[in-house]
């Protein structure tokens, strides 16, 4: 009994975890921790013999680091070729790009963790960069990393993407309407951002329901049902005696 009752308990543990933890290493966690040879904003000069020539115009590096190599993001070339065949835009001449790159030889260079478009846009009567790596939310988070210039770092809670910025949480992308969407996350209230300005916090309103018990789901339930299996085969074991 003991070890069947061990082996639910581990059992729920690994699924309680689960849904709580990330464990993916997506590719903007990598750009935005110096995972490559150099990241720069730079302009496409030439195109031919599956090449693509960059003019490197803005080197970003960000202030957190967690790759092991030698000199992450460190790297400044004047030019930077790399091969076209592996890149799934097609470029023209005069695009504007956000290149993670890792040194071959000289000016030759490989994908690191991607090649994107990036556009100088107005928003809110500032013009800032804009990612476009063909989704949403990492768009913003990658867009908020560069005009930020590697400064901070970066969380998803809820789909909302936060930059964690001294003491305060600021919500720079959220995928739910602001009077719907609540405004707390592990118990901190969050700035926002809308249209590139910052607003103060609207506390969600009370429901009687934690959002931190919504997000159980299934594990949660099984547990539930451990606990109430448990119970009763107990009561019924001493009903037996």
């Amino acid at each position: 009994m003991k070890k069947i009752y061990n082996f639910f308990i581990a059992t729920f543990a690994i699924l309680f975890i689960l849904p709580l933890t990330t464990f993916a290493f997506g590719f903007d966690e990598a750009i935005m921790l110096n995972d490559q040879d150099t990241l720069f904003i730079g302009e496409i000069i030439e195109i031919g013999n599956g090449e693509i020539t960059l003019l490197p115009q803005d080197f970003i590096m960000s202030l957190y680091t967690v790759s092991e190599r030698t000199n992450p993001g460190g790297f400044r070339p004047h030019q930077a070729v790399v091969p076209r065949e592996f890149l799934n835009s097609n470029f023209e001449v005069g695009d504007r790009v956000l290149a993670s790159l890792n040194n071959i030889d000289g000016e030759k260079f490989e994908i690191a963790w991607g090649m994107y478009r990036i556009n100088w846009v107005n928003q809110a009567g500032w013009q800032v960069w804009e990612v476009d790596t063909g989704d949403s939310l990492t768009g913003a988070m990658l867009s908020d990393f560069v005009n930020q210039d590697g400064r901070f770092k970066y969380s998803v809670r809820n789909g909302m993407v936060i930059r964690h910025q001294g003491d305060s949480d600021i919500v720079i992308y959220d995928p739910n309407p602001p009077e719907i969407q609540p405004r707390i996350a592990d118990g901190r209230e969050l700035l926002r951002v809308v249209d590139g300005v910052e607003h103060a916090p609207l506390l969600e309103e009370e429901t009687g329901i934690n959002m931190v018990y919504l997000s159980l789901g299934l594990p949660g339930l099984a547990f539930l049902a451990l606990c109430a299996w448990l119970v009763y085969k107990k009561s019924k074991s001493n009903s037996d005696i």
